[in-house]
């Protein structure tokens, strides 16, 4: 069904949707850290993989991709529950920005332990923070991706067809939003279509609870077992 090619001539669309609300300090698995933090770090690191398939040269990335990233629950910059755009420090505010901008504003870059024993540690950039507070109002974050995905796909109506994944550890708070249930506004976000198809919506979810449309016992544990939150899971996602 999908066969265009991604090119600088006829870029992609990456949009995530970063569930930002209070249950996200609760802890990742048997980790250490809070899903909040698990999100941040398997975001930024699909980021940068997509960056690495993305390079031309050393140090550059082409514009393969426009990437949008939208929280929801907790609003850093506006402050109080809503729908903003999760980019920070140069790009703050941004709902979608190039491959190229992005790989060169990062908000910071910082050094990881290197998994090989005696390597010294890797410096790696950052685009998101963990963030956490309020409710989760996903059906207003389909409702404001999908206006700047909208407004993408009329742009460039050749391209291969919006990727939508959002990424969130529960159920929804607001559904129904502005008379649509989270299933219709889900529906909505993949009417959306370049002339390659329409648009591809994946829900990942935290390991803590169930995937969000998750209905019986049995498909709520397959969720759990699957953790799909992982960097790897996401990757396979962009690659589906």
């Amino acid at each position: 069904m999908y066969d265009k090619d991604i090119s600088r001539t006829d870029p992609g669309c990456i949009v995530f949707l970063l569930d930002r609300s209070d249950s996200m300090k609760q802890q990742w698995g048997s980790s250490q850290e809070t899903l909040a933090e698990g999100a941040a770090r398997a975001l930024n690191e699909i980021l940068l993989e997509v960056c690495f398939r993305s390079q031309g040269e050393p140090g550059k990335a082409r514009h393969y991709f426009d990437i949008g990233i939208f929280g929801y629950g907790m609003r850093p910059v506006a402050g109080g529950e809503g729908v903003e755009s999760a980019f920070g420090g140069a790009l703050a505010g941004r709902p979608m920005v190039g491959l190229p901008e992005l790989r060169d504003k990062p908000i910071a870059v910082r050094e990881v332990p290197s998994s090989d024993l005696g390597a010294p540690p890797s410096r790696v950039p950052v685009w998101v923070e963990p963030v956490y507070g309020f409710r989760t109002p996903m059906c207003q974050a389909m409702a404001v991706a999908g206006g700047h995905i909208y407004d993408w796909v009329t742009a460039h109506p050749a391209s291969f067809p919006p990727i939508i994944i959002n990424i969130t550890d529960g159920m929804v708070t607001d559904s129904p939003n502005s008379g649509a249930t989270l299933e219709e506004w889900a529906r909505r976000l993949t009417s959306l279509q370049t002339s390659d198809g329409p648009a591809l919506l994946f829900n990942i979810s935290c390991p803590r609870l169930t995937a969000a449309g998750c209905s019986s016992r049995r498909r709520r544990e397959g969720c759990r077992r699957r953790d799909p939150t992982s960097s790897a899971s996401a990757a396979r996602c962009l690659r589906s």
